[in-house]
């Protein structure tokens, strides 16, 4: 299964922030939280490359992303992370 297809499969848990124990979130804000679970996932910090437009904001370098697994999928779906093309979003 790919990401996207992962990602997917996981309708049921987007934004469904309620359902992430309050000591496991690192923001009381949804995305802000989703920004840094996926900072602390990268080993290369210094590909952590952002982008915005509106009120979206985008991760748009994801080489780590194969190595995602459900556990992590169904966090940032909780926190409102949709993917689509190989790009990692959420509103803000």
């Amino acid at each position: 299964m790919d990401i996207e297809e992962l990602f997917d499969s996981l309708d049921d848990e987007f934004l469904k922030f309620e359902r992430i124990p309050v000591e496991d979130r690192l923001s009381e804000e949804p995305s802000i939280c989703a920004l840094l679970y996926v900072y602390n996932l990268m080993e290369d910090k210094s590909k952590f490359d952002l982008d915005a437009d509106h009120d979206i904001i985008y991760i748009t370098h994801i080489d780590w992303l194969p190595e995602l697994t459900n556990e992590n999928a169904i966090y940032l779906r909780r926190c409102g992370v949709l993917i689509y093309d190989d790009i990692l979003s959420m509103y803000c």
